[in-house]
């Protein structure tokens, strides 16, 4: 048995709760609602102020907790209801109240490892709305919780020692799964690599620039599926993050210049040289929005796409002179088409290049994504660098006879 507290002793308890739990106290009046009315939407600012001014009279001690009201309040602060109505006087151990939402709202590393390891591994299910700990941490940017999560090996997002060319960059779990329950958290990691790219929105809104390595930022599992084999990226689009956009457009300039400097894949003895797969709609947006580091990304693109044009000049001119040494009495053009006729050009502005001549001891091997930009910008010196991009682009795409090939070919 137990004796309430006054109502005032209550309010105190329940604003120290809430104050801990939830950003403000709007945001859990929306979950209050949720509870209610699981169609409910956060737009209906009306219906969530008549909550604020009962919750508000609740934590002054003007009103008491409704008897309706008490099972959502125990639920969504995690607590009893003797606990909450004693504010605090008799708490209960509630174990079996400990849910997903309370462990991704928590700050407490204590709490956490509390709940990580309860033998039914709860954390590793999804909760009645379907969500998993990520989901909640994502959504209420618990970024600490995330990091710890990952900094003790509780979760990851790239295995190194697996093959990268899956789906994602083999993410995964340690926590054992529940003798006969789902494994929800695992399989949503493998699947889904929308998770690794909100980190990487995460770890940027808090500056922490030291991820960006860990999760492989810039890339996709398809760049290293394009170092191995012929073929282009063929979840391009759906790896496509339209938010991880507008976070590096908010990035400082040495955040954009990570993402849209060229960088090298290695993998399984191929290197391919790759710029962030997304760097034309990256600065597309940042012209859009005018922002102020649009030539940081432009001038990094333009190098990106001089450098492989000019790998390619120098692998096509040799391949060239090979085969019209080989047939002096073709035209030149006969030599040229051959030379270039294992060019393919994949979706994302992947190509690949490849040629083999009996002469020759190994393939040459070209492949490697550029960049082009569809729109144009009211500034005279950005417009400039653009048409500098794209025609880089046009003559690699084209392949350009007059500027690939370099000059002194064999007659």
């Amino acid at each position: 048995m137990f004796r309430t507290a006054t109502n005032s002793r209550i309010g105190k308890y329940l604003t120290k709760l809430i104050d801990n739990m939830y950003p403000t106290s709007t945001a859990f009046c929306i979950e209050w609602l949720k509870l209610e009315n699981p169609q409910f939407s956060d737009s209906d600012k009306e219906t969530i102020n008549r909550k604020l001014n009962k919750l508000s009279q609740i934590k002054n001690g003007k009103k008491g907790i409704q008897i309706q009201d008490l099972g959502y309040f125990c639920e969504l602060l995690n607590v009893s209801c003797e606990e909450l109505l004693s504010a605090t006087a008799h708490p209960i151990t509630n174990e079996t109240r400990a849910t997903n939402y309370s462990f991704a709202f928590s700050k407490d590393p204590v709490y956490w490892e509390r709940y990580i390891q309860r033998k039914d591994s709860i954390i590793l299910n999804a909760d009645e709305r379907e969500k998993t700990v990520i989901d909640y941490a994502l959504e209420f940017k618990n970024y600490e919780l995330i990091k710890y999560l990952i900094d003790h090996n509780y979760i990851w997002f790239v295995n190194e020692t697996q093959d990268l060319t899956a789906l994602t960059f083999g993410a995964g779990t340690k926590i054992e799964r529940m003798p006969h329950g789902a494994f929800k958290l695992e399989s949503e990691l493998a699947f889904n690599d929308s998770l690794r790219t909100n980190i990487v929105s995460l770890a940027l809104e808090n500056k922490d620039i030291s991820m960006l390595e860990y999760l492989h930022a810039r890339e996709t599992p398809d760049l290293y599926f394009c170092c191995c084999y012929t073929g282009g990226p063929g979840r391009y689009e759906d790896c496509y993050n339209p938010d991880l956009i507008q976070h590096i457009i908010q990035s400082d300039p040495s955040v954009i210049n990570y993402f849209t400097e060229s960088f090298k894949i290695n993998y399984k003895g191929k290197t391919m040289p790759c710029i962030f797969p997304y760097t034309s709609q990256l600065i597309e947006q940042m012209i859009k929005c005018n922002s102020k580091h649009t030539k940081i990304a432009l001038k990094n693109a333009v190098n990106h796409n001089k450098r492989i044009f000019e790998t390619l000049s120098q692998m096509l001119t040799h391949a060239f002179n090979l085969e019209y040494s080989s047939y002096p009495s073709e035209p030149k053009i006969c030599s040229y088409n051959y030379a270039t006729k294992y060019f393919r050009l994949y979706t994302g502005d992947f190509f690949s290049y490849t040629y083999y001549s009996t002469s020759m001891k190994n393939y040459l091997i070209l492949r490697a994504n550029i960049v082009q930009v569809h729109i144009n910008s009211n500034n005279p010196e950005i417009n400039s660098l653009i048409e500098e991009l794209n025609q880089i682009f046009s003559d690699i795409t084209e392949l350009n006879q007059e500027k690939l090939l370099i000059e002194n070919i064999k007659d």
